[in-house]
């Protein structure tokens, strides 16, 4: 049963989107110290790094932190267009997500009480390219 007194602290989602080059760990850092002050838990989610349990996965080629960004890209756009889904990596998100909550709370379907998740995520090419990456 909730203390009346302690405040209610639901289950938060936060989505991170930047160009390549953008420092969204620096943010990502910012908001976990802010939260943590309110009594939140943050746990990152980095979407390119669900891509590995992608059937169409394969092992970078190259070495460097672009070759690393373009290699994943690269897999993220076949990911969404085999699935015909623009939203097929937000939905790996969502999956994981609901993994990690059951592992807190007992249940996918059972928020976590004062826990935030942070989403990591490079820019969706349809901004730029459109078709058929949509």
């Amino acid at each position: 049963m909730r203390n009346p007194e302690e405040p209610d602290r639901p289950e938060l989602i936060f989505a991170l989107v930047g160009a390549s080059g953008v420092r969204l760990d620096d943010l990502a850092a910012a908001l976990k110290a802010q939260l943590a002050t309110f009594g939140y838990r943050a746990l990152d989610i980095r979407l390119s790094d669900l891509l590995v349990n992608f059937e169409g996965w394969t092992d970078q080629t190259g070495t460097g932190e672009s070759n690393r960004i373009r290699h994943r890209q690269d897999i993220g756009n076949l990911f969404r267009r085999q699935l015909n889904d623009g939203a097929a990596l937000a939905r790996a998100g969502i999956a994981e997500i609901r993994v990690r909550r059951a592992a807190i709370s007992g249940s996918p379907d059972r928020p976590a009480p004062a826990h935030a998740y942070i989403l990591h995520q490079l820019k969706h090419p349809v901004k730029y390219m459109g078709p058929p990456f949509c």
